[in-house]
C-alpha cells in the first residue's frame, strides 16, 4: 500500500502550475469579478492562495496558529499578483523539500499537526 502523502510536493507543484496558468489568462478588468466563493472575488481569491503559501512558510520557521489566522486575510500581492504568487509556490517548494522538514510539528490553526514522515 502506499503512503498517500508520497510525492505530496510534486502535486502541490504541479496544481500550483495549473493555478498560474488560469491566472495568466486573467485580464486586468476581471480581478474584480465575483467567484464560486461568493464571499471572494477573484483578487481576494488569488490572495487566498498567496497568504496560505506564506503562512505555511510561516508555520515552518516555528510561527503560531494565532499569527496563522492574524494573517490570513492581509494582502500579499501588491501591486503583482502573479508574481507574489509564483514566489509564494516556489518559496513553498523550496521549504517543504528541505532534509527532514516532512517531520515536524507545526502549530496549525486546528492544533498541533505532524507533517506527514517520508
Amino acid at each position: 500500500m502506499s503512503d498517500v502523502f508520497d510525492g505530496i510536493v510534486d502535486r502541490f507543484v504541479l496544481a500550483s502550475a495549473e493555478f498560474e496558468r488560469r491566472l495568466r489568462m486573467a485580464r486586468p478588468d476581471q480581478w474584480d469579478w465575483p467567484t464560486p466563493c461568493t464571499e471572494w472575488n477573484v483578487r481576494q481569491l488569488v490572495n487566498h492562495m498567496v497568504r496560505g503559501n506564506l503562512n505555511y512558510l510561516l508555520l515552518l520557521e516555528g510561527g503560531s496558529r494565532d499569527e496563522f489566522l492574524r494573517l490570513r486575510d492581509v494582502d500579499a500581492m501588491g501591486d503583482d499578483p502573479l508574481l507574489a504568487y509564483t514566489e509564494s509556490v516556489r518559496d513553498c517548494r523550496a521549504a517543504f523539500t528541505a532534509p527532514g522538514v516532512l517531520h515536524r510539528v507545526l502549530d496549525y490553526p486546528t492544533g498541533s499537526s505532524p507533517l506527514p514522515a517520508r
